[in-house]
């Protein structure tokens, strides 16, 4: 019986592998489409591929307790995200790679030494130790991705990047800008602007008329015009690129480096509070594999020496 028992957990370790491999492959399948193609619907495949996937990652410090099954899997894992961007491998790509591995091993000694120090599972403890590291390791990888797209375009400003740059970026401005949106025209955006500026009871000709202003202003700023029809995206990229060519060598690559610095640190702030929803997630899935009988708690006698004064 207890033979049969060691050869059924085997074989639920072997298909829990399995589903950690697919859930990788598929966050690098969103991961490369995303890198493409940041709209909205990619934005959230990718973010549903990478929540799933720390979610297995989170379960398999749990559940495998063998190093060496630990970190085959997860180097199998990291060649999987890498397989959809075949032919498109670089440099950068590789070295986040190994940093993404790198901190998905200090994530799982961190979590079995939480779970061996511990007379009681200590989850949420466990949790953030393990997920934290996971974070690190996928906000350098996708850093790094960036400065790899900005490498092989031949330190252009491809639109893709710069859409993930302005990541985020609307709802922390529309705190200042009232009515502020990327896909907004840049004229229905300094109206707004204006309006929230005014004085209260201004009428329509003033507000236009100082919105004329603003945007001759602006004009001046930028060295160029405001297009009546162009979104703030749009003219934002325009303006980003047109000063991007103005440098030379030396001075786009400080540019790209920030760039994946900043990518970098934004992802960082994310990726804190997506951590602690995905440790909750995993909370809930851990309690229905406990319900189904898929793991269970066990019990072991420790002993431990101690120094004691006689």
């Amino acid at each position: 019986m207890a033979e049969a028992e060691r050869d059924y957990s085997f074989l639920k370790l072997t298909i829990f592998s399995v589903i950690a491999i697919i859930a990788a492959l598929f966050f690098g399948y969103t991961a490369q489409i995303f890198s493409v193609d940041s709209s909205s619907a990619n934005s959230n495949f990718f973010s549903i591929a990478t929540i799933l996937w720390v979610l297995i990652v989170f379960l398999q410090c749990l559940f495998v307790s063998d190093t060496r099954i630990a970190s085959s899997v997860f180097l199998l894992e990291v060649i999987a995200l890498l397989v959809p961007f075949f032919g498109k491998i670089t440099k950068p790509l590789l070295i986040g790679a190994s940093l993404l591995y790198f901190f998905l091993l200090v994530g799982y000694f961190r979590g079995r030494a939480e779970i061996k120090n511990s007379l009681q599972i200590r989850f949420f403890r466990i949790g953030q130790r393990v997920v934290s590291a996971v974070m690190t390791g996928l906000a350098f990888i996708v850093a790094l991705e960036i400065v790899s797209i900005l490498i092989t375009s031949g330190f252009s400003l491809p639109k893709q990047v710069f859409n993930i740059l302005l990541f985020g970026s609307e709802p922390v401005v529309q705190r200042f800008i009232p009515g502020f949106g990327l896909d907004k025209s840049s004229d229905d955006v300094l109206r707004s602007f204006v309006a929230s500026r005014a004085p209260t009871g201004a009428s329509a000709d003033v507000i236009a008329g100082l919105t004329k202003e603003v945007k001759t202003q602006l004009e001046n700023v930028i060295g160029g015009p405001v297009l009546t029809s162009e979104t703030v995206r749009d003219l934002l990229y325009r303006i980003s690129v047109k000063n991007l060519n103005r440098l030379h060598g030396s001075f786009k690559e400080i540019v790209i480096a920030l760039s994946g610095l900043l990518v970098f640190s934004l992802l960082k702030g994310i990726l804190f509070f997506v951590g602690w929803f995905v440790v909750l997630l995993t909370f809930a899935a851990y309690q229905l594999l406990l319900a189904f009988n898929f793991v269970y708690i066990a019990y072991e006698p420790i002993n431990k020496e101690v120094i004691m004064l006689k």
